[in-house]
């Protein structure tokens, strides 16, 4: 019997993931092991735990008393270690490597979580102002538990709402529990997932809890830091923190998932905390808080109406709060009075080029845009930031929070003198207004980094403000666009043709077709799919541009040149618009080779959504072209180099298997898989996936299946049989597949869940179809393991349900093959199921 995760979990943090005996970082190689072994003592208490690495759990847990060799583990040799070892965890002693030291060298777009504590935090913790209610602190321990058993979670929820707030306290569970932290936000520095990949690599081995925010501003590199270490057996932990946004919006492409699915039960959605019962928290601590600073009185008054006016906003709840410390009731302070007093506050000490300054960031970071120093504002940016107003984080600028953005911005919308010129008719069109200024204040030197955010902002706000783009802006986006990035250029031709349809013909011809850099674009390797893109945006305009610009041969060049993805998706999106002659043309004049060459470059999730693509299109034409692939040595010799796991590689066989079962024979006999990479991938969060397409996978490798199915780590186990709870057509499988693997690996904790499930399952058996499937992987597995036991544990049970099921079906046509199956793994199952057929079938 396993330890409970609560236990485990304790004694995991107090060896600091270091075995007890030898000291060895073991990080993920480790088990808690029972002192005295549960079979005896019936004991999963922590007293009776004690955390080692794989060899001297080993060596702790088999000893051959008739044949010794060396000293055994004495029990109470044990248990001194473990205590010993647990002391110098406590103090601190443990010894790593300098984690701050490393990270500003290798990684400096992390910071320290001390740093941004001390930044924005230090008054609400220091002053213990930082509030939870029961029920909050009830989930912080919850994913501090998830985070430590399954090293990732998710934490999210709308803006301004406490989401990095609940991050710092877990943080400080942490380190607690001797791991450093590390934070950084996508809010302040653009990078890439695969830029850091090798320097993270060399952290794998250290207690480190990451703390990733604000992933909704960058789905992509988020997902890929999880695929990578994550997914990856990493044993440092990852947090993850989001706003709430659309499931079309948190989608990776690279990945073909949703960023907030992959985390399932390991999420916190704050949106399910009653705000109010927080709020109510937060304002009984600042009272008792001022009580004893100044020695007065402080009283509420109506909390339902501070509730109403700060809804989830807790920037504005601030904003309360610091005026009630010279007021003597809360709800007093009404919304007008709140804004008129942060304005006077914040705006009155500047002066107009400072607040001029100062309203142009703001408009920036009202939409979560971060910003660069305005050459002509450079002394006003200083004096911004001295004043602790901005952020600044290498050449990168931001405000606290978007909704402290918006909070500034209202007030001084509201009350400034100077905005009474009513040059505005409301605060949004003060705010496009600030954002233009911002592109404008750049025009004579180079352009910030956040340009072509900006304008993909101006034209997703449709035709009202993408008019705006016209000759107001025109030479700065003629100029910017000129001499940045190819793909950039594409993707705001794109946003063209979708928001302001009347702009595109204008736009193509000066950044493409008159560029210096026009072939390069012309044969860019994604330009292909942009050009269908632009013909299938347009076309509802009735704007023929595009269609009638370029000639056959023209068009056939860009689908030579393109990669896989420009070219599924461009035959795709000319197939899906109407153009169904020109895409089949395209697509039967294309060079076999060249569409070869075009896979060898690609990946295997890639190449799964080609051939995917082209089965709705051309059938033929895909199985021609899966035929050759499958027969070339080339490219058996690129898989080699690709990323493979469980997932993607069965969106391979699930391609080839659409067009021949033969052919995925032939592809499995010249492909051998790595069982141990893959299983490597295989947690518990995609082994569901892995156990529904179980029987494909044997089918084609079977002793590698089964290798598989053994080095699935425990936990995996653990977590999936205990959410088997509704049964369909494939829980069955998955039951019976978890229950052999945890059998034969000893995981206790599931097999005891998972048998009663099988168990209770059969009497849920609807057809012989059913059993039939069911014994097949009974025999499957008896012809690697000796099946015996299990068979044996499942008759000790119920078997008698099993087979008064059976007696009830009306359809027996495939009921005795699966006797005949279960025979051949046990004898003598023939005789006794037919026996009670004979006596008790029902006729």
């Amino acid at each position: 019997m396993g330890f409970p995760p609560k236990i485990k979990v304790q004694a995991l943090v107090a060896s600091a993931r270091h075995c007890c005996v030898c000291h060895k970082t073991a990080r993920r190689n480790i088990e808690v092991h029972h002192i005295i072994p549960y079979y005896i003592s019936n004991d999963n208490s922590f007293e009776n735990a004690i955390p080692l690495c794989f060899d001297c759990h080993s060596e702790a847990g088999h000893y051959n008393n008739k044949e010794p060799k060396g000293n055994k583990y004495s029990l109470e040799e044990l248990r001194k270690h473990r205590d010993n070892w647990y002391k110098i965890v406590a103090e601190g002693k443990v010894k790593y490597f300098d984690i701050e030291e490393y990270n500003k060298r290798y990684l400096p777009v992390f910071q320290s979580i001390d740093k941004v504590t001390n930044k924005s935090f230090s008054e609400l913790f220091s002053n213990n102002l930082v509030a939870f209610t029961q029920a909050e602190q009830d989930e912080i321990e919850r994913i501090f538990r998830r985070l430590i058993l399954n090293n990732s979670a998710l934490i999210k929820g709308e803006p301004a709402i406490g989401k990095t707030v609940y991050a710092l306290k877990i943080a400080q569970k942490f380190k607690e529990s001797n791991y450093s932290v590390l934070y950084h936000s996508f809010k302040y520095h653009k990078f890439s997932a695969n830029e850091i990949v090798e320097s993270l690599n060399n952290m794998r081995d250290e207690n480190i809890l990451f703390i990733i925010d604000d992933c909704h501003l960058d789905i992509e590199n988020a997902s890929k830091i999880k695929y990578y270490f994550v997914n990856n057996n990493s044993p440092s932990c990852f947090l993850f923190l989001s706003r709430n946004i659309s499931s079309h919006l948190d989608f990776s492409n690279t990945f073909n998932s949703n960023f907030f699915d992959e985390f399932e039960n390991l999420s916190l959605d704050l949106g399910v905390i009653k705000m109010s019962k927080k709020i109510e928290n937060i304002i009984k601590k600042y009272k008792k808080y001022y009580i004893s600073k100044n020695s007065r009185q402080y009283y509420v008054g109506n909390s339902s109406k501070i509730i109403r006016h700060v809804g989830d906003n807790l920037i504005a709840l601030k904003a309360y709060l610091k005026l009630w410390e010279n007021e003597e009731t809360l709800s007093k302070i009404g919304k007008e009075r709140m804004l008129q007093e942060f304005y006077q506050r914040q705006y009155l000490k500047l002066n107009k080029e400072t607040i001029n300054c100062l309203n142009i960031y703001l408009s920036l970071y009202s939409f979560e845009i971060p910003f660069e120093t305005i050459p002509k504002y450079e002394n006003e940016t200083l004096k911004l930031e001295k004043d602790g107003i901005i952020f600044r984080y290498n050449n990168t600028l931001y405000f606290e929070h978007s909704k402290t953005a918006n909070l500034y911005l209202e007030s001084y919308y509201k009350y400034s003198t100077e905005r009474v010129d009513k040059k505005f008719d409301n605060l949004e069109t003060f705010i496009d207004s600030n954002l233009k200024q911002y592109l404008k204040l750049f025009e004579n030197v180079e352009y910030p980094d956040n340009t072509h955010h900006l304008i993909t902002h101006f034209l997703s706000k449709g035709k009202i403000y993408s008019d705006l783009l016209n000759k107001e802006i025109e030479n700065i986006l003629l100029k910017y666009y000129s001499k940045c990035d190819v793909n950039e250029t594409l993707v705001f031709i794109n946003r063209v043709s979708i928001y302001a349809p009347e702009l595109f013909n204008f736009y193509f011809k000066k950044l493409i077709l008159e560029s210096k850099n026009s072939k390069k674009i012309l044969n860019n390797e994604m330009f292909s799919f942009y050009y269908a893109s632009y013909r299938r945006n347009l076309k509802p305009t009735g704007n023929d541009y595009i269609k009638e610009l370029f000639h056959y041969n023209e068009i056939c060049n860009f689908f030579n040149n393109a990669n896989l993805t420009g070219f599924r998706q461009g035959i795709a999106f000319l197939f899906n618009l109407g153009e169904q002659n020109l895409a089949l043309k395209l697509l039967q004049d294309s060079d076999n080779n060249s569409i070869l060459s075009k896979i060898y470059r690609s990946n295997i999730s890639e190449i799964s959504h080609f051939f995917n693509s082209l089965h709705k299109i051309n059938q033929i034409r895909g199985f021609e072209l899966m035929n050759e692939l499958i027969k070339s040595d080339t490219f058996y010799e690129e898989l080699k180099s690709m990323s493979t796991n469980s997932v993607n590689l069965f969106e391979l066989f699930g391609a080839i298997n659409r067009y021949s079962f033969d052919i995925l024979k032939l592809f499995s006999k010249k492909y051998q898989i790595n069982y141990e990479k893959i299983s490597e991938g295989i947690n518990y969060l995609n082994i569901r996936f892995f156990l529904n397409n179980f029987q494909l996978y044997v089918e084609l490798y079977p002793i590698s299946t089964f290798k598989i199915l053994l080095l699935i780590e425990d936990e995996a186990y653990i977590n999936l049989s205990k959410k088997i709870v509704k049964y369909d057509n494939k829980s069955y499988k998955h039951i019976t597949i978890l229950f052999i693997g945890s059998h034969y690996k000893n995981i206790d904790e599931a097999r005891e869940v998972l048998l009663d499930d099988m168990i209770e399952n059969m009497e849920k058996v609807r057809s012989s179809f059913d059993f039939n499937q069911y014994a097949k992987i009974l025999y499957i597995m008896s012809n690697y393991y000796d099946m015996t036991g299990f068979v044996n544990e499942v008759d000790k049970q119920r078997q008698s349900v099993l087979k008064q099921k059976i007696g009830n079906l009306k359809d027996l046509s495939k009921v005795n093959e699966s006797i005949m199956l279960l025979d051949k793994i046990l004898p003598g199952q023939k005789k006794v199921f037919n026996k009670w057929l004979n006596k008790n079938r029902k006729h």
